[in-house]
C-alpha cells in the first residue's frame, strides 16, 4: 500500500509541475548514496517506517536533487502526534535545504491514521549531512 500510495502522490506532483516520472528503486545505505555521485541527484525518495521526521530528513534530502520530494510514510498517533513530531523537526529540515512539510491524509480504506509527509529541497544540503549513524544517535537524542 506505501508503494502504491507514495508513487501516485509523486506522480501527480511531479505532473503537475510538467515533470516526467521514472523510477527507479535501490536496496543501499542512504548514508552512501548520499557521500557517492548519486547525491542531489533523485526527483522522489520515499520513506516508511524508519525513524522520526527529523532522522528521515537527514537521510532523505541530501539525496534529493533541485526541488525534489521526499514522500515520508507517517502514522498518527504513535509515540505522540505527528504535528509534535513535525515541530521538533522543522529547525532541521530548514538546516537540511527543506521547505515546510506538508502533510496529507492517505485516501484508503483501513488507513485513516496514516499521512504522507511531503518535504521538499528548496536549497542545497550542505555536505556535512547526513552524518553517520553514531553521530545521529549522539546528537538526536
Amino acid at each position: 500500500s506505501f508503494l502504491e500510495v507514495a508513487a501516485r502522490a509523486a506522480t501527480a506532483a511531479l505532473v503537475a509541475e510538467g515533470r516526467s516520472v521514472d523510477w527507479e528503486v535501490l536496496v543501499t545505505r542512504s548514508e552512501d548514496l548520499a557521500q557517492g555521485p548519486r547525491r542531489a541527484s533523485w526527483d522522489v525518495v520515499t520513506v516508511r517506517a524508519v525513524g522520526t521526521m527529523t532522522q528521515v530528513a537527514e537521510l532523505g534530502v541530501p539525496l534529493l536533487g533541485d526541488r525534489g520530494l521526499l514522500v515520508c510514510w507517517k502514522r498518527e498517533g504513535t509515540g505522540g502526534s505527528l504535528g509534535q513530531e513535525l515541530d521538533a523537526a522543522r529547525d532541521h529540515i530548514a538546516d537540511l535545504g527543506g521547505a515546510e512539510p506538508e502533510v496529507h491524509p492517505v485516501p484508503l480504506a483501513g488507513l485513516e491514521d496514516h499521512r504522507l509527509v511531503l518535504v521538499r529541497r528548496a536549497r542545497p544540503t550542505p555536505r556535512r549531512y547526513p552524518r553517520t549513524p553514531a553521530e545521529r544517535r549522539r546528537l538526536l537524542r
